[in-house]
């Protein structure tokens, strides 16, 4: 009676353990020491076609190794000495989310993903000691060898993550192999693959005898075509079709490992390109861990030209130059003149002052200097362009004489004041210098004004000119520091950096543009949403892949393709007031942009351009800057933008680039360009607005 009723409790426990946990898939393949520990920690020998559970734990001995077919088609191959737990696989029913996640304890697998996991990708993960596995699609092998963590993508890709950083793998990677040698060490990408994923498989289909156990009988036809289905599915015979459907069994290869080469990961049109490439050139000189084989394959030799858009300089403090020593009342003087010379980027500009018979003061002083700026707005050594005096002329609190300047922070860009060239009756000319702070009783030396401790920020250009490469999730950006569109016409070289959206950040592109009337779009660009939870990366370093600088704004960018040299000649003006909906983009923390006027005046034989840019935002606050910039070649090099913001009734400075490039024909040409534009520090009102226009001739 005691044997009777431990069989029926024995029975019990296991038609509840069956019943208890959902079934996740069978067994296609076993062989060796095969069994299964189920989440009462039950054991149970695995065969063919035994039940897999959902919160199974398989387990493998020396010579085991099972296959298995899950309820989504995917397939799983455990190979020898080897641990995997599977605490959750399921699709969404009744209020419960898709769920795939399992959990490498010992050994390693191969797999093909099934449908689970395939629109939800957050919903697939694989953990292990070193770090967890998430899934783009995929094709791949995870195996744990003494500490390490060895992982290869053949088909699809994986992203790899775990405190040190993350990593992706195969698909829009430069890697298909990985390895984690420690669950807090980095993780590092591989071009070859490890020792531990040569070892191939032990079993295929026609190395498995039939069971020597007895099965119940099914000799329907659906049985048979079940039969035949999952021969079909033995892990070495299977292939990825991106699209197809989980009740469809996958197509039949011939049995045979694929080749472990990061190729795989590629197209057939551009895996035949890189082979070519390879057939040309050494690949391994292009080795960059920020970019896909594809994409340096693109870059050696058709990318795209465009740039990004990033306004990112709110820090930005103008130029501001002053004398050492305080303005005070002199004598009545007559006859003096002298000269303030602005030097930047653009060249020199010299602007005559003359004071006549007036009581030496601080109000005549600034009159005169005032009056001889306004008279002098226009021209330089008879250019048909304007070149900024850029002078804001004041008295500080304390009483000295204070010249405020706009422009960049390099070396090239920025400005320098002078006051020199001193005549007249010489007791008056060392009043007036001595009243303008620049010296102190000897006055035979050409006085300089000296730079306040603020003298420049960080603004150096809010448009980045680059390379435009195909990405997964959208553009890819690489450029240069010196930011030329031609520094490959000699050869390959490395960028400097590479730029791009986060993955799940919106990406919105415009609407093209045909600039020629020819049927061809040729301005693609778009806004991508940078954000602080999901930032746009920059990455500095060829041999590693780690973010060296994280975007949390928006940015614009833009592809184009430029206008030929030939084309650009003479002088051109380029006009829209306003400009149509399709042909800009903006945004304001003023307000909703709703208007956006531009021109442009450029000289292709001396390279001196200078434009204008007014926007209007639907709250009536307006924006109205002049920019400065030299011409070379199809772009324009902005020096600097200054004017003002006119914010609720009070007007703030406001300063920024403009930089762009010509594109069209000698039938219709027309300048595409980006601007970042800000209030500067110095009034303590810090708003700032940034765009893309095009503006025809």
């Amino acid at each position: 009676m005691n044997k009777l009723i431990q069989l029926v409790t024995v029975i019990l426990i296991s038609v509840m353990a069956t019943t208890a946990f959902a079934q996740v898939g069978k067994v296609i393949i076993a062989q060796g020491e095969t069994y299964a520990v189920d989440a009462t920690s039950q054991s149970r020998t695995i065969k063919r076609r035994s039940v897999i559970l959902e919160g199974d734990t398989l387990v493998t001995g020396a010579d085991g190794e099972v296959h298995i077919r899950f309820n989504d088609n995917a397939i799983l191959a455990l190979r020898a000495n080897s641990q995997l737990k599977i605490n959750e696989y399921h699709g969404q029913s009744n209020g419960q989310p898709e769920k795939v996640l399992m959990e490498l304890l010992s050994g390693g697998f191969r797999t093909i993903t099934g449908s689970f996991g395939k629109s939800n990708k957050e919903a697939y993960q694989i953990r292990t000691p070193n770090a967890s596995i998430g899934i783009r699609g995929t094709n791949y092998e995870a195996v744990i060898s003494g500490p390490d963590l060895v992982v290869g993508v053949y088909d699809g890709g994986v992203k790899l993550q775990n405190p040190s950083g993350t990593l992706n793998l195969g698909l829009d990677s430069a890697f298909s192999f990985a390895k984690v040698a420690s669950p807090q060490g980095p993780i590092q990408g591989l071009v070859q693959p490890p020792a531990e994923l040569t070892e191939a498989l032990t079993v295929s289909t026609n190395d498995v005898a039939p069971s020597t156990e007895p099965e119940e009988a099914d000799n329907s036809e659906q049985a048979k075509v079940q039969e035949e289905d999952e021969d079909a599915l033995n892990i070495e015979n299977v292939t990825i079709e991106e699209e197809t459907a989980p009740s469809q069994p996958a197509p039949v290869e011939t049995a045979v490992r694929p080749t472990l080469n990061p190729l795989k990961t590629l197209s057939q049109s551009t895996e035949q390109a890189i082979e070519k490439l390879k057939a040309e050139a050494n690949l391994s000189e292009y080795a960059d861990a920020r970019l896909t084989l594809a994409q340096l394959h693109e870059l050696n030799n058709n990318p795209g030209v465009g740039f990004v858009v990033v306004n990112d300089h709110s820090d930005y403090m103008p130029a501001v130059f002053k004398a050492d020593n305080l303005i005070t009342a002199g004598p009545t003087i007559g006859g003096v003149t002298f000269d303030i010379v602005l030097t930047s980027g653009l060249g020199t500009k010299v602007i005559p002052v003359s004071i006549g018979s007036v009581t030496l003061s601080e109000a005549t002083i600034m009159s005169a200097i005032s009056t001889a700026i306004d008279a002098n707005q226009d021209m330089l050594d008879g250019s048909s362009t304007l070149i900024p005096s850029n002078i804001k002329v004041s008295v500080d609190p304390s009483g000295r004489l204070t010249l405020t300047g706009f422009g960049n922070n390099d070396e090239n860009g920025s400005l320098k004041f002078e006051i020199n060239n001193f005549s007249g009756v010489a007791a008056d000319v060392n009043d007036v210098k001595i009243s303008l702070g620049l010296c102190t009783g000897d006055c035979s030396n050409t006085p300089t004004f000296t730079s306040d401790s603020h003298a420049y920020g960080s603004n150096d250009g809010a448009t980045h000119y680059g390379y435009v490469l195909k990405g997964k999730n959208g553009p890819v950006f690489v450029n240069y520091e010196s930011e030329s569109i031609t520094v490959l016409n000699g050869g390959y070289k490395t960028p400097d950096h590479v730029f791009r959206g986060h993955p799940d950040a919106t990406n919105t592109r415009f609407n093209s543009l045909d600039t020629n009337n020819d049927g061809v779009n040729d301005i693609d660009w778009g806004f991508w949403d940078a954000n602080t939870s999901q930032p746009a990366i920059l990455m500095s370093d060829p041999n590693n892949a780690t973010v060296s600088e994280k975007m949390d704004k928006g940015f614009y960018y833009v592809r184009a393709t430029p206008a030929k040299q030939a084309v650009l000649t003479g002088l051109r003006t380029f006009d829209c007031n306003p400009c149509t909906g399709n042909n800009w983009h903006a945004q304001s923390s003023t307000g909703n942009v709703t208007s956006l006027s531009a021109n442009l005046e450029v000289s292709f034989s001396s390279g001196e351009a200078v434009g204008n840019v007014n926007i209007t935002d639907a709250n009536d606050n307006a924006w109205d800057l002049t920019y400065f910039g030299m011409a070379s070649g199809s772009k324009i090099n902005s020096e600097f933008a200054f004017g003002t913001l006119n914010y609720q009734g009070t007007t703030y400075d406001a300063v920024g680039q403009v930089d762009g490039m010509f594109v069209g024909d000698s039938s219709q040409l027309g300048f595409l360009a980006g601007f970042g534009f800000n209030t500067t520090n110095m009034d303590n009102f810090h708003q700032s607005t940034e765009g893309v226009f095009y503006i025809p001739e």
